[in-house]
């Protein structure tokens, strides 16, 4: 099916290509509830108790996963890279006067500022943007 898609995506033009990944969704759903139709079981969905797995086993203490930070630190690093990769490709097609400001702006992220200011015990109200 990703062959398809990739096909598909060289073919096509106009709004079709745009639309490619919602087709891709739900031809790739219908494909799913016909190889397992027994997933469409679904006997508490109709007794409007469709939520309530969700809230049964739900924690109100904290608690610290390792795996879950790691996880976290990982994307989040791999999203700073996405970011300023984007910035500096909007900065070579456009060829702004101030460039470097610019990467160096953009790859602050507000949640760093935000962590930044308050372990030093200032104000989260003091961010700008």
């Amino acid at each position: 099916m990703t062959l398809c898609l990739f096909l598909a995506y060289r073919y096509l033009t106009g709004i079709w290509k745009s639309t490619l990944i919602i087709w891709a969704m739900i031809l790739g759903s219908m494909a799913y509830f016909m190889l397992f139709p027994g997933s469409m079981n679904m006997p508490m969905a109709g007794r409007g108790v469709f939520l309530s797995g969700f809230f049964s086993q739900l924690m109100t203490t904290l608690s610290f996963d390792a795996g879950v930070m790691t996880a976290f630190l990982i994307c989040f690093l791999a999203l700073s890279v996405n970011e300023l990769g984007s910035i500096q490709s909007m900065n070579e097609l456009l060829k702004p006067p101030d460039m470097s400001q610019r990467i160096t702006r953009g790859s602050r992220s507000p949640a760093w500022e935000i962590w930044r200011r308050d372990s030093w015990g200032l104000s989260v109200l003091s961010v700008t943007p």
